[in-house]
């Protein structure tokens, strides 16, 4: 019995190299990042569903620089982390879809909105992530305000 051909003859690849290169692309690359205990945050936060246009409850918990959600507030398993350090925070102008309260995280191409339940939550939530740009937000809206 022969030993297989190259797949690329005009390459001069043999087959021991192509099956180490395709081994070299399979292999994954893992991240790891250890919790802290100090929770600087926990509670409920609506996510917009983006295939369904709809508001999803979830679970929160901020331990920076980690957003950590979970199904209930018992869900002994994290359902989805994202790393806050990698994202740009802002708030949302209401219009038809995105009520006043709502806020979103971007990163890459990805935009994730998130709904509190009064603007006080929201302002709490935003200082937990990002307390600088909380407190910039805060001011800037206090300034509008008595402008006004």
């Amino acid at each position: 019995i022969l030993p297989p051909a190259p797949m690329y003859e005009e390459d001069n690849l043999s087959y021991d190299s192509t099956e180490a290169e395709l081994d070299e692309l399979l292999t994954p690359e893992l991240l790891e990042f250890r919790l802290t205990n100090e929770i600087s945050r926990r509670g409920w936060l609506l996510f917009m569903n983006m295939e369904s246009r709809s508001w999803d409850r979830r679970f929160c918990v901020i331990q920076r620089p980690f957003l950590i959600l979970f199904n209930t507030d018992r869900d002994p398993v994290p359902r989805w982390v994202l790393n806050l350090s990698t994202c740009r925070i802002s708030l949302t102008k209401p219009n038809n879809d995105l009520k006043l309260g709502v806020f979103r995280l971007v990163r890459g191409a990805n935009i994730y909105y998130l709904q509190g339940s009064s603007t006080e939550d929201i302002d709490d939530w935003l200082y937990a992530m990002n307390p600088l740009l909380a407190g910039t937000m805060r001011s800037q809206r206090l300034s509008q305000t008595q402008a006004t």
